[in-house]
């Protein structure tokens, strides 16, 4: 298989909930800087380095690490209907998840309808709905994974980020990635060219880096802070069942606190695992400068 764009879609209003989560998320993303950091000056493929300068260019900058603390934003922000599913269909889900929703998951057009009935804004254009609102309250935190190889500036971020106090109760609790005035500014749509900051599905963009890795991640947040947590790499919660079982199997030695501490920490160990694995086959791809074979990177 080639590239894939993994997303996830996930709420809860607890802000207990957030908050824990937000503290182990913030600390992933300090390992992934630390590893960003650690491996400054390390050789790159050229193909990898002509790549990332093309996927590079006209992007705004932007921190590797962001965290709102209850950051209020306001003005023109637009929130993208593709937070939620197209469908009210859940019958591709795993079993787990699917008795786990319990509550009819709101389709797009059930959102947008419940906006307009609360006399929000809403903004068609070329088959996408956005719900335009005044300000919103942001917590939580997002960061730049660390792929060695950098093959997908600008689509390379987690974002772990909650709005509160919106207006738009569907809205709330509701996991977003957020775009500020200088991301939206890149943007063809003209809505969101003129919009101060923009709230949509989060998504990174993957080839074979940390895909398998993603998968624990994620089942380990499903497992300890959002069941109902679906996330999406070619298929719905990859592996969840399997991933959740371990997870179980180590509460029965060590207890809920300790197993969800050992799982995090392993995280950070297959991670490291996976970088250096990768870093040894990327220095047999670098070839002398006058060699005219790139190597076997692909994009």
């Amino acid at each position: 298989m080639g590239s894939v764009i993994a997303t996830w879609r996930a709420a809860t209003p607890d802000a207990r909930v957030q908050s824990s989560l937000s503290e182990y998320v913030q600390k992933l993303g300090r390992h992934h800087q630390l590893r960003r950091a650690e491996s400054a000056g390390l050789e790159v493929p050229a193909f990898s380095r002509m790549l990332t300068a093309q996927r590079s260019a006209g992007l705004p900058s932007v921190p590797d690490e962001r965290f709102f603390q209850n950051q209020i934003i306001q003005g023109r922000v637009v929130v993208n209907s593709d937070l939620f599913p197209k469908s009210r269909a859940i019958a591709d889900l795993p079993d787990e998840i699917r008795l786990a929703v319990g509550r009819p998951l709101p389709d797009r057009e059930t959102a947008i309808a419940d906006a307009e009935t609360r006399g929000l804004r809403v903004i068609r254009e070329d088959g996408i709905g956005y719900v335009v609102l005044e300000k919103a309250t942001l917590f939580g935190v997002d960061f730049r994974m660390f792929d060695p190889r950098n093959l997908y500036p600008g689509s390379d971020r987690l974002s772990f980020v909650f709005p509160r106090d919106t207006g738009w109760p569907l809205l709330d609790g509701r996991m977003v990635s957020v775009d500020d005035s200088a991301a939206c500014a890149i943007y063809r749509s003209e809505v969101l060219r003129s919009a101060d900051w923009h709230l949509s599905l989060p998504f990174v963009h993957l080839r074979y880096f940390a895909e398998e890795w993603s998968d624990r991640l994620f089942a380990w947040m499903q497992r300890y802070f959002i069941f109902d947590l679906i996330y999406d790499r070619y298929e719905a919660n990859t592996d969840f069942g399997l991933h959740d079982s371990r997870m179980a199997e180590m509460e029965q030695k060590l207890g809920v606190p300790e197993a969800r501490e050992r799982c995090f920490t392993n995280l950070l160990a297959e991670y490291d695992a996976e970088l250096a694995a990768w870093k040894i086959d990327m220095a047999s791809w670098v070839r002398p400068e006058s060699d005219s074979s790139i190597g076997n990177e692909s994009s």
